[in-house]
This record gives structure tokens, C-alpha cells and sequence, in this order.
């Protein structure tokens, strides 16, 4: 996954990766590939580009039961050279794979026993906002579309999640973003009750000795906060793998592994890679977990299940995608969608400003409350309300933030540009069995952070409305 042209302008129409036009080497891999660039764009169609393998197996690719294993991690850490390692695609030395939107492959069934498998791919977190990702190189411009840009991300990883039947995790040499990732992919798999088999991959691309690799996994993986390790024992995979490690992670309910990729034909790497693939091509022939896997399908349930927390629209709006062929992901109603301006999810995405007055907030839920805290210094005023709809609690929160007239303050500069104004925060929550307690929400200011803690309890959907808090 790297730098390479990207792909051709269709128009809405099937292209072939085969064109005498088309770089064979970054975009033959695939064999569908949806170039989406940012989640607003729905609105105008996500076009869906597809290979003539796919073309010409359609009917079996959609309507077979497919194991689908998806790849997860920040950008540029080798999860598309993983896959042409597991599908036994030798690249070309040197050559990049670009990965653009959610893409699939579909390798051929000898390699996996016969079984129909799907690798679900993206390009990745923490991908760069490129010039020719927005029309003008203004500092609101910038701002504006690199938040679209992380909740594109936020979406597509979030779809290789749910759609995946056994997910990679693809770190580099390990930093603090990427134990983050692996932490809340794992508090995620808890909370959503799924079970998946979960393999981190710690591909050591800069290591070719196994005295280094070594190194890392005494003073990195095994110091590593979060990892509780021990290592697997009588695997018994081919008797001509003497070489290898695997570890995994000691009082989970999940099966998750950690294994190491060196520098590919490396003295690291004639130790440990061979040993990798084939545990994890083991793990695939036993898992049988198969469904149908209709991508269209998939996306739009994915857009529709995620649409309450991204976007501003009406709670009991429908989102009506337009009848177009499966070349298109359009949708039709409403003509226009706006991000919320603040929200926060698995991956720390926050503070999401488009327009007007407001606050900085964020929430979260423990086992008995649901905590709001808000960032308001000075004055102000608020007003909080509870809601139903659907699967959704809805929190309300309507303030002001006083303008500030203390004259030695409006002559500080500073103080000054606040932001001051009415406000309405409105916060979605997934309804679980809870119910929130007929009582005003708990209050705490302190340093212009305001914390209101809703209590709850388990038993049924009972809605209570709120009173004012000031």
C-alpha cells in the first residue's frame, strides 16, 4: 500500500483493470475496488470498480457463503502486502500497492483448500489530506475536510470490522496509536458480544537479523501495556516449520495472537514469515463461519446503521438510497448531509465544529451513569431533556454562553474572541436494557468543565423527561 496513479474515471460504468491504459501492477490486485474519498460524497454516488475476475464469477462472489478476513491499522504499515503474501502473489521488488477506499480481493480457491475467501482492505488511519482532496488550499478548508477525511476513515473501519469473519490488526515497530487500535478493537469485540478471531501482526519491515527481532519482543511486545502474552506451544503446523513464534494474549474470551513478519527473505525473515502465514493459514481452514457476502448490500446497512451518529439530520428521517445499478452507491434522500459538530467513538475522533456556537463536549457511559461533560467558562444557562427514538436515547442539552462584560476582559484580546451564544447539543446513545432514573442530572463545575451524570439502572426503555439544570 503505497504511492501509485490512481485509478480512471468512469463515469458510473464497470471498468476493466485490463485496459492497455491502466497500470496492471497497482490496480490488477484487486478485484473490487470503491475509491471512496470522503463519506459526504454519497450524496453524488460512490462508484464501484470492478475487476474481469469479479465480473466474470458475479454471481458465485455474491451468492456463495464467503470466509471474509479484514485487514485493520493505520496507513502505510504493509496490511496490502500481507495479503498478497496469504494469497501467494509475488509483487514485483520495490513495487506499491495503492490502497483507495475499501477494496477486496478475491484469491484463487487452491491456496485455501477450496474455500471462497474475501480480504476486506482500506487504506488505513492517519492517511494525509492531500492537496487534491479539496478545491483550495484555505486553512477552514483544510479543517473541514480533514475532519470528513477521519470519519471516512472512522466509517470504512468500521465496515471491515462488521463485515470481517477474522480480523488482522497490521502494526509497524509499536507506538501508543497503535496499542490503541489494538485496545479498542478488543473492547469492541467485548461490548458487541462477537466473537472473531484476532491476529496482530507486527511487521518489523526495518529488521533483518533475528537478533533484532528479538530485541523488540523482549523490550517492546512483552513490556507492552495491555498485552498480558505467553507463548503458544505444540503448534503443530508442518513438520518443516521448525522456526517461528506466536504468542497470545492470557485471560481473554477472544482468541487473539501476536505474530511477527521481518524483512522478507532476510535472515528475520527465513525465521519468522513462513511460520506466520501458515498459522494463519491454519486458523482459516478451520473457521467455518461462512456466509453470503453481497457488498452493495453490506455497505448501505453500514451507512444506514451509522448514519444517527454522523450526520445532522431528522431522528425519524429516513435515508432512501437512489435505484441506480450495482456500478453506483448513491443516495437519494436527503440531497444534503452535514456532519454533527461533535462526537466522540472507538478511535478518539472529537470535536466536530461546522457552524455557529458550540461547545466543546464529550460522553461516555459506565455501569451505572452516562457522563456529559461540557466545557463552558464563564456564564451560561442549561437546559436538559430525554428522548426516544428507536434504538436511540436521546440527550438534549439547550444553553447559552453569556457574552462575557467584565471591562478588564474586553480589553484582553484574547479573552475577547470566545465564542459566546444559544447552543443545542444533541447526543444519541444506542438503547441498551437501561432505563435513566426519574431525577435531574447530577451537576459539577469546576475550570469551565460543567459534568452532568445521568443515573441509570437496568430493566426496560422507559424514557424520563428531564428537568431544567442552571
Amino acid at each position: 500500500m503505497g504511492i501509485c496513479e490512481s485509478q480512471r474515471e468512469s463515469g458510473g460504468r464497470i471498468i476493466n483493470f485490463n485496459h492497455n491504459n491502466v497500470d496492471i501492477k497497482s490496480t490488477q490486485f484487486y478485484d473490487v475496488i470503491i475509491p471512496i474519498q470522503s463519506i459526504i460524497d454519497i450524496t453524488k454516488g460512490w462508484e464501484i470498480k470492478f475487476s474481469d475476475k469479479y465480473i466474470k464469477n458475479y454471481e458465485n462472489f455474491n451468492n456463495e457463503k464467503i470466509l471474509k478476513i479484514g485487514l485493520i491499522g493505520n496507513s502505510n504499515k504493509g496490511k496490502s502486502f500481507i495479503i498478497s503474501k496469504l494469497s501467494k502473489i509475488n509483487l514485483p521488488v520495490g513495487a506499491s500497492i495503492k490502497t483507495e477506499g475499501l477494496c477486496i480481493k478475491y484469491p484463487d480457491l487452491e491456496g485455501f483448500h477450496y474455500r471462497r475467501i474475501a480480504f476486506l482492505d482500506s487504506a488505513g488511519l492517519e492517511t494525509p489530506v492531500l492537496k487534491t482532496n479539496f478545491e483550495n488550499n484555505e486553512n477552514d478548508i483544510f479543517e473541514k475536510k480533514s475532519k470528513e477525511k477521519m470519519i471516512t476513515e472512522r466509517f470504512l473501519q468500521d465496515y471491515i470490522f462488521y463485515n470481517s469473519d477474522i480480523l488482522i490488526i497490521v502494526v509497524g515497530m509499536l507506538t501508543s496509536s497503535e496499542q490503541k487500535i489494538i485496545n479498542k478493537i478488543k473492547i469492541k469485540l467485548k461490548r458487541e458480544k462477537l466473537i472473531k478471531n484476532l491476529f496482530i501482526i507486527h511487521n518489523l519491515r526495518v529488521c533483518t537479523n533475528v537478533k533484532e527481532v528479538q530485541r523488540y519482543i523482549e523490550e517492546v511486545l512483552l513490556k507492552s501495556v495491555n498485552f498480558e502474552l505467553e507463548k503458544c506451544l505444540n503448534i503443530d503446523l508442518n513438520t518443516t516449520i521448525q522456526k517461528g513464534i506466536c504468542f497470545h494474549e492470557k485471560n481473554e474470551e477472544q482468541q487473539i495472537y501476536h505474530l511477527i513478519f521481518a524483512y522478507d527473505y532476510s535472515e528475520a525473515g527465513n525465521y519468522y514469515n513462513e511460520y506466520t502465514l501458515n498459522f494463519i493459514m491454519k486458523s482459516i481452514s478451520f473457521n467455518i463461519n461462512f456466509k453470503g457476502f453481497d457488498i452493495v448490500k453490506t455497505i448501505k446497512e453500514r451507512f444506514l446503521e451509522q448514519s444517527r451518529d454522523l450526520f445532522e439530520i431528522p431522528l425519524n428521517e429516513d435515508l432512501v438510497f437512489a435505484n441506480e445499478p450495482n456500478t453506483l452507491i448513491k443516495l437519494e434522500s436527503p440531497k444534503e448531509l452535514k456532519l454533527k459538530q461533535f462526537f466522540i467513538d472507538e478511535f478518539g475522533f472529537q470535536s466536530m465544529k461546522i457552524k455557529g456556537y458550540e461547545p466543546n463536549y464529550s460522553y461516555s457511559k459506565t455501569n451505572d451513569a452516562i457522563i456529559v461533560k461540557i466545557e463552558i467558562p464563564g456564564n451560561f444557562t442549561l437546559n436538559s431533556s430525554i428522548q426516544y427514538s428507536g434504538e436511540y436515547v436521546i440527550i438534549q442539552i439547550d444553553g447559552e454562553k453569556e457574552l462575557e462584560t467584565n471591562s478588564d476582559i474586553e480589553e484582553n484580546n484574547i479573552y475577547n474572541k470566545r465564542e459566546f451564544g444559544k447552543f443545542s447539543l444533541i447526543i444519541p446513545i444506542r438503547q441498551e436494557d437501561f432505563i435513566i432514573k426519574n431525577e435531574k442530572p447530577g451537576f459539577k463545575a469546576k475550570d469551565g468543565i460543567i459534568t452532568l451524570s445521568y443515573k441509570i439502572e437496568k430493566g426496560g426503555k422507559q424514557i424520563i423527561v428531564e428537568n431544567e439544570e442552571k
